[in-house]
């Protein structure tokens, strides 16, 4: 009588672990894909927000660019008005 409550429960907890680790594997399926799904939204984002940041970096260099490119003409300009002045003196 004894070996068969044994038996019995042995076989009720096999069934319990067995339920146990199929519901984990389940739980943990869904936690790896919604782990996959997050990065993947979270990796385009960042890609968005770095493109962003390019494009900002790359017209800050154009205007300093820009800017500097103007500041050279100026100081021709100022020599050639130089030169000028001293003609007319």
């Amino acid at each position: 009588m004894q070996n068969q409550l044994i038996s019995g429960l042995q076989l009720i907890l096999g069934r319990v672990r067995s339920e146990f680790k199929k519901q984990f594997d389940e739980i943990m399926n869904k936690l790896i894909e919604a782990g996959k799904s997050l990065e993947s939204e979270l990796t385009k984002d960042i890609n968005e927000q770095l493109d962003a940041l390019k494009l900002q970096i790359e017209r800050k260099t154009n205007t300093i660019s820009d800017y500097t490119e103007l500041s050279s003409e100026v100081e021709k300009y100022k020599v050639e008005y130089i030169q000028n002045l001293e003609m007319l003196v």
